[in-house]
């Protein structure tokens, strides 16, 4: 089927792009037209972890993905191009079959899902790259801004601010896919990187909100030893419904009581206000390659010896705690944490590269540390009908959290596990990863990784979806391996 729907794609895409650079083309233009993609098929195991107060026992349950990306690249000219590619993910649920409400669906059966990975033009203003003082970019388009990153890290695009959360898509998955406009200047001889983007909200709560963000790094001459990035962020700078990035309401929910308002107001000298999920983000980074200090010797890899660090505020402004937690006919989320502790605002990390002279192309341990005190939740959709979304943190005492997220009904205790106990431990707030890859023949990589991150349950059923990231105790870590080919 798939040889089949090929040229049509194919001519569709070209049809597409003619259009949008139109005055491009002269009669003597050619359109040239590539295939790329990628197979890879991974697998791993939790390691003592049990899910939810009922215990659940995923320790050892195995886990496997297959994953199939297929696009089409095309160069329409020297200064015009543009991309398409789709991927298609067939994962299995984690959880036993007696979770299931209905007695004749099977909780093992595969899922598959399908995704845009890309969808974008790209312009540059001169036909020789060293030569273009800008790049435009426009559509649908993965993007990383730290080479060095692996697993942690990554914040700029894959962080909140009120609550503060890291969002991890995966293993081995740690750059982001944006939606908008991206503008980016080379300066110096590459010495100097500068990167705006106008980006829309795709998949995290709420959506479609579009924010600003400024990138820039500086990679001082001759020797390049240094690397030093920076970033500022007007996250969801312009809401798209702002009763939802600031809510003052109730959403219309089954479970709800109309008319209410929301419950996450704070009060300051008597007059009241809400918090939002709006914010500002200012990111810092620096990496150190040892090596043309004495001469880069052959014997090393590219990565080897690479030492690096990042750290962001999420939230530059402060917001007070709110107390009060007297309800009559609903529960009453509160924010007893507050917003106003600057190291319980920032997450940092750090890795190195350790040195495999060229037996691997890159062999890292990153370490990361996020003081927050509540629970790292994602606001991902679900569907569910009594779905509690505001800017608070999460505090399993009042909100249940299996399966129906923040309900207003259900029982408190739902996320037993994910308590303030836990947290004050402070085992929670510690990550770690360590991470190896190897190509093999150009085109064949083999990818393993041991760690303890942001990952999240990954279910397709509605039913059992978690917004918690679930390695949240000392001794709670998993291992995967990845084998793809790639062209």
């Amino acid at each position: 089927m798939f040889f089949c729907i090929r040229l049509p794609v194919k001519t569709a895409v070209s049809v597409m792009l003619v259009a949008v650079a139109g005055f491009g083309f002269d009669e003597d233009t050619k359109i040239d037209i590539d295939l790329f993609g990628s197979a890879e098929i991974q697998a791993g195991q939790n390691k003592n972890f049990k899910y939810m107060p009922n215990g659940y026992e995923l320790t050892n349950k195995w886990m496997q993905d297959n994953i199939m990306v297929m696009g089409l690249r095309t160069k329409i000219n020297e200064r015009l191009s543009g991309d398409v590619s789709l991927k298609a993910w067939l994962y299995f649920n984690p959880f036993p079959d007696s979770l299931m409400s209905n007695p004749r669906q099977d909780m093992n059966a595969p899922t598959v899902d399908f995704y845009m990975v890309s969808a974008r033009m790209k312009l540059r203003l001169s036909p020789y790259p060293e030569d273009s003082l800008f790049n435009l970019e426009i559509g649908i388009f993965p993007f990383k801004y730290n080479r060095d990153v692996r697993n942690l890290g990554e914040y700029m695009f894959r962080t909140g601010c009120y609550p503060g959360y890291i969002h991890s898509e995966g293993f081995d998955l740690a750059g982001r896919q944006l939606s908008g406009i991206h503008l980016q200047n080379n300066l110096f001889a590459g010495v100097m990187k500068n990167d705006l983007f106008f980006t829309s909200e795709l998949y995290l709560y709420p959506p479609k909100d579009f924010s600003l963000t400024f990138l820039t790094d500086i990679t001082p001459m001759p020797n390049r030893v240094i690397t030093i990035g920076a970033g500022v962020q007007l996250f969801r700078l312009i809401p798209v419904d702002d009763a939802y990035t600031t809510p003052t309401q109730y959403e219309q929910m089954s479970y709800a009581p109309q008319d209410k308002p929301a419950p996450n107001w704070y009060v300051v000298d008597g007059d009241t206000s809400y918090y939002t999920f709006a914010g500002g983000k200012i990111m810092g980074r620096l990496a150190i390659d040892p090596k043309p200090l004495f001469g880069s010797p052959d014997i090393f890899g590219p990565e080897d010896l690479r030492l690096y660090s990042e750290a962001i505020i999420l939230g530059v402004k402060n917001y007070p705690a709110s107390l009060d937690s007297s309800a009559e006919t609903y529960y009453r989320p509160i924010n007893e944490f507050g917003y106003d502790k600057i190291m319980e605002k920032i997450p940092v990390m750090a890795g190195f590269n350790f040195p495999t002279f060229k037996l691997l192309d890159v062999f890292s341990l990153e370490v990361e540390y996020y003081g927050k005190k509540y629970v790292n939740r994602v606001p991902i959709y679900a569907n569910s009908n009594n779905m509690l979304r505001l800017p608070l943190p999460y505090d399993p005492k009042i909100n249940s959290g299996f399966p129906y997220g923040d309900s207003l009904a259900g029982n408190p205790l739902a996320s037993g596990v994910y308590s303030k106990e836990t947290y004050k431990s402070g085992a929670a707030q510690w990550k770690w990863s360590v991470y190896a890859k190897k190509t093999l023949l150009d085109r064949f990589v083999i990818t393993m990784q041991f760690a303890r991150d942001h990952s999240l349950i990954k279910t397709g059923l509605a039913q059992n979806v978690d917004f918690e990231e679930i390695f949240i105790k000392g001794k709670q870590w998993y291992w995967m391996l990845k084998f793809g080919y790639f062209f």
